[in-house]
């Protein structure tokens, strides 16, 4: 495709399919095999593609007349397919990871400063830990 078949254009961009596996950004441009693992990861409620696709759309200020054109973002019109992709592919890459963390209700291993002192010789010891205080003591400020 020639450089000006890779810009958003109208209608804006879209799911094609009802499984959301195909992004159609244009009528020349279509992006296949999205892997269902890249709608797992949500941020405030939608997907990061989700995200984008409702942020890069050409947009018309009703009071100002002003276009605001994605396009104009990327100094080469294959960077928005480039962005998708990466957009993907973090998505995909953060469901995995946060599937290999451990499940936050097993008991992890105690370990820093606390488990040192409650692993101390000294733990549980009746030692006497009190100060004897004078009377009358003059503090000055």
């Amino acid at each position: 495709p020639a450089p000006e078949h890779y810009k958003i254009g109208l209608p804006a961009m879209r799911f094609a399919d009802g499984a959301r596996a195909v992004l159609a950004v244009n009528d020349h441009i279509r992006i296949t095999g999205i892997p269902p693992a890249a709608h797992q990861y949500v941020v405030n409620g939608r997907t990061p593609l989700e995200w984008f696709i409702d942020r890069y759309r050409i947009k018309k200020d009703r009071e100002s007349g002003i276009v605001n054109d994605p396009n104009d973002w990327f100094d080469d019109p294959k960077d928005l397919v480039a962005a998708i992709r990466r957009i993907v592919y973090v998505s995909v890459e953060t469901v995995r990871i946060v599937e290999d963390l451990p499940d936050p209700m097993e008991q992890a291993p105690e370990s820093g400063v606390l488990a040192a002192l409650r692993r101390s010789p000294l733990a549980g010891a009746d030692l006497d830990l009190t100060r004897p205080r004078e009377e009358g003591r003059e503090v000055i400020l």
